[in-house]
């Protein structure tokens, strides 16, 4: 009886604290649920896209530097290189030159992100001499006529062997480039992106060769399950291709880069080249070749834009794999502090239901394939 008495005395002292501390805590409770509601119900309405996307975009410009993707290697198309060149387009003996020096150092893959629909001499016998005989080479086409264009052919000599990636692009509303293309069709016929073609590339020259059998793009278990109209922050978009979200490679200097010049000047050696994937593009500012991504942030008011080839590269790199993966868990968690701990700085709705939101709001648009 006694030891009965004890412990009904201790329930009895316990009992007004546990209270106490959990009608203290009452609030966090109450406004998370409220918080998720009113997000998503404004996330499904299409309000909070904007917002989602700039979350989006901050967590990439967050990551930690993962390094260089040494299986990667832009050659680059300078603004010296068009002084020096005093062309463009760039001539077919220019381009035969260059291709010839890179094939000598025996790269898997060879991406020649500049348009051919044309011949532009002297040399176009020359290039496509180089076309017939280099079967690791991949050119591009335009597929979409967009922004008052036109689609663009490929070099018919690559066409004829089946070489030819399109590098048609994307952009959001914001005019930001987040989702990358790998399949898309006109008619009846399907073209692969040129990203695409060249990890494809890369990864049979490593000895591994897509799972034919199953349901979606894979290699050795890594799927890449088509992009669908509301994944990540989207709502309604358009998700007629074969798309995925761009999980741009974290870094100040996520590529490797030599010019054309030292190329064709003998300044890089053979071994540069080597069993990696040799993209060849232009980064000169003249061109305009260049887009608002999720990385580009404003300096003096200017934002950085990212160049075409490098885009490219992105694609390429996720598709090879080994990169950072998409952490739906830590903005989960960013939702979950930011209403307790604004509670507890606060100690009021206010401050949990602000901090709250802003997590919640990262979670919403990191979810369905991002990171």
């Amino acid at each position: 009886m006694n030891i009965q008495r004890k412990i009904q005395r201790a329930i009895a002292r316990i009992h007004p604290n546990v209270d106490r501390h959990l009608w203290h805590w009452r609030g966090p409770w109450l406004v998370a649920p409220m918080v998720a509601a009113v997000v998503w119900g404004g996330r499904s309405l299409g309000a909070l896209q904007g917002l989602e996307w700039a979350c989006f975009d901050q967590g990439m410009r967050w990551r930690l530097d993962e390094g260089r993707d040494r299986r990667v290697l832009i050659v680059e198309v300078t603004e010296k290189d068009l002084q020096r060149a005093q062309q463009w387009p760039l001539s077919g003996q220019v381009l035969a030159e260059l291709i010839n020096r890179i094939k000598q150092g025996q790269p898997a893959a060879i991406g020649l992100d500049i348009y051919r629909d044309f011949p532009v001499e002297p040399g176009h016998q020359a290039l496509n001499e180089v076309f017939r005989t280099t079967p690791n080479l991949i050119g591009i086409q335009k597929l979409i006529a967009n922004d008052g264009g036109s689609a663009i052919l490929p070099p018919s000599e690559l066409a004829d062997r089946d070489q030819v990636g399109s590098n048609d692009l994307l952009l959001d509303l914001d005019g930001r480039l987040r989702r990358s293309l790998l399949y898309q069709s006109v008619g009846e016929t399907t073209h692969e992106s040129f990203s695409l073609r060249l990890a494809d590339l890369y990864l049979a020259h490593q000895g591994i060769e897509p799972d034919l059998e199953a349901p979606v793009l894979t290699w050795r278990g890594r799927s890449f399950p088509p992009f669908e109209r509301n994944d990540g922050g989207y709502v309604g978009a358009d998700a007629s291709a074969h798309q995925m979200l761009l999980n741009y490679r974290s870094g100040a200097q996520p590529f490797e880069r030599v010019s054309m010049g030292a190329v064709l000047a003998g300044q890089v050696p053979k071994a540069a080249f080597r069993n990696r994937v040799v993209m060849i593009g232009t980064t000169a500012a003249s061109l305009k070749d260049r887009f608002l991504t999720p990385l580009s942030q404003s300096r003096k008011g200017v934002s950085v834009l990212m160049p075409g080839i490098e885009v490219h590269a992105h694609g390429v790199s996720q598709i090879l794999g080994d990169g950072a993966g998409w952490a739906i868990a830590t903005a989960r968690l960013v939702g979950g502090l930011g209403v307790g701990l604004g509670w507890w700085l606060g100690r009021g709705l206010g401050a949990g239901a602000d901090l709250g939101a802003g997590g919640e709001a990262i979670w919403a648009g990191w979810v369905a394939g991002c990171w």
